[in-house]
């Protein structure tokens, strides 16, 4: 297993072009947030554009545009209400609070059916995926599935530690030819064949807290 750290992070990290502009840097699509939900749209978008996407549009419930509009204008919007046009876009990602009843379900099998590049599929998205276990076969090949422990534990059973989860993650990635994120503060991240483990979320802290772990 590769430990990644500042240092590591950067020697990967691609400069941009001085003359690029958003138009060359892709156009995200996240299907998220729901009645009393939408802060998880909204910080999921927020999350993308400060990544470095480009372009991001965010697809959401109509009656929910308002919080939307005056926290991140500079997202797009497409409503959940109308025909979903998916030929845009070069990136997904579904599931912050879009709630798991039968609306949700049905959305995520649409994106399936429609999408063939490697997607991201978060929080609620894992949860229906819990639920209807044979479409994991179907998701892209190389998309991420980003669970916190509850989540890998209704994916893929109970778990007593996180050594145990970490072997789970990694066998299942490697058979669903899929990437696997384990959350945590130390994030385990593998497609079953290399795995690495992010060491910057506490590289962060003061070293007086570091000093203590």
């Amino acid at each position: 297993m590769t430990k990644l750290d500042i240092n590591s992070i950067q020697k990967i990290f691609q400069k941009r072009a001085p003359n690029s502009h958003k138009g060359n840097h892709g156009h995200a699509l996240i299907i998220a947030g729901s009645k009393s939900k939408i802060g998880a749209a909204i910080i999921c978008a927020k999350a993308c554009l400060r990544s470095g996407a480009g372009l991001v549009t965010l697809n959401i419930p109509k009656k929910e545009r308002i919080a939307l509009f005056s926290s991140v204008p500079e997202a797009m919007t497409e409503f959940r209400e109308r025909e979903k046009e998916l030929t845009s876009f070069n990136s997904f990602a579904i599931g912050p609070g879009i709630g798991t009843n039968k609306s949700a379900t049905n959305l995520l099998r649409l994106l399936i059916t429609n999408v063939k590049i490697p997607t991201v599929f978060d929080a609620d998205a894992l949860n229906i995926l819990a639920k209807n276990q044979h479409e994991l076969l179907n998701l892209p090949q190389k998309s991420i599935l980003t669970p916190h422990v509850k989540e890998v534990d209704r994916l893929f059973g109970k778990h007593d530690s996180e050594s145990e989860r970490r072997i789970t993650a990694s066998t299942k990635a490697k058979e669903l030819h899929l990437i696997i994120i384990l959350k945590g503060h130390k994030s385990f991240i593998t497609d079953g064949e290399k795995s690495f483990e992010n060491t910057t979320e506490i590289q962060a802290w003061p070293k007086a807290v570091r000093a203590m772990l």
